[in-house]
């Protein structure tokens, strides 16, 4: 494996390692948490949190990466989308949701579009 296969590996890994701790604490943690606060009926949140690990399995053993890293931009999307009805947040924390999820977005895009190019290679 070359220098810049193991970077883009490491890359990977970083990139949705937010959305696999973010759904591993909604299962363990959460969920009963979230369902008070947000009034998602339990297996929605379940759900969810699997479908977010799988992507992030999906990307790391590079089964489909395209299509699992396009799931987590939708997922990315409806999630910051929603960020205002969470919680009652203030503005301060919005803001950093938001700029968080923006540098995610930007990682996620350019791990697609490495992806696209490697594909055209091969």
């Amino acid at each position: 494996m070359t220098a810049y296969r193991r970077i883009i590996r490491v890359a990977e890994v970083l990139i949705v390692s937010p959305f696999f701790i973010s759904a591993f604490y909604k299962l363990t943690h959460l969920l009963l948490e979230q369902k008070v606060y947000t009034g998602i009926p339990l297996w929605m949140i379940a759900s969810g949190a699997l479908l977010e690990m799988t992507l992030c399995l999906m990307v790391v053993i590079n089964y489909k990466p395209k299509l699992a890293i396009m799931g987590l931009i939708l997922f990315l999307i409806g999630n910051t989308a929603a960020a205002p009805t969470k919680f009652g947040m203030n503005a301060y924390v919005l803001l950093s949701i938001w700029k968080k999820n923006i540098a995610i977005l930007g990682g996620l895009l350019l791990l697609f579009a490495i992806k696209t190019k490697e594909n055209r290679e091969t």
